[in-house]
């Protein structure tokens, strides 16, 4: 996008990365409509509020169904419980309540991580 903006040089290759090519792209950032050319992107994302569309992106995106403990929602899940093939995703809260009351083994707990996925934004591109 800089590069097509005229406010950089096109990307090098890193197998292609040269003491020539680096020096020729650092030379092109350093002319006067490189600088021009920056400035106008500057002046554009002054205007957007991209910070707020990412963050607000980034939320949208968030797999909460899979994140959540299951007894009590609005928690995260931090541990799985698992006995037999049944199994639960806790908070720490609902885990040290069903401790202290004698309700879960806590050998049956490990550490929940759920899936990774990769979050990206067609709309965006």
């Amino acid at each position: 996008m800089i590069a097509r903006a005229g406010a950089g040089p096109k990307p090098i290759r890193y197998a292609s990365l040269d003491f020539q090519r680096l020096t020729a792209a650092i030379q092109f950032c350093l002319t006067p409509q490189a600088t021009a050319a920056a400035r106008n992107v500057a002046l554009k994302m002054q205007s957007e509020s991209g910070v707020a569309a990412a963050v607000e992106s980034f939320h949208r995106h968030l797999p909460l169904d899979k994140m959540r403990c299951t007894l009590i929602p609005r928690q995260v899940a931090v541990w799985k419980y698992k006995k037999g093939k049944k199994s639960l995703e806790l908070s720490k809260a609902a885990v040290q309540i069903l401790i202290e009351h004698q309700k879960i083994d806590e050998r049956n707990l490990q550490l929940y991580v759920p899936e990774l996925h990769l979050i990206y934004d067609s709309t965006n591109q």
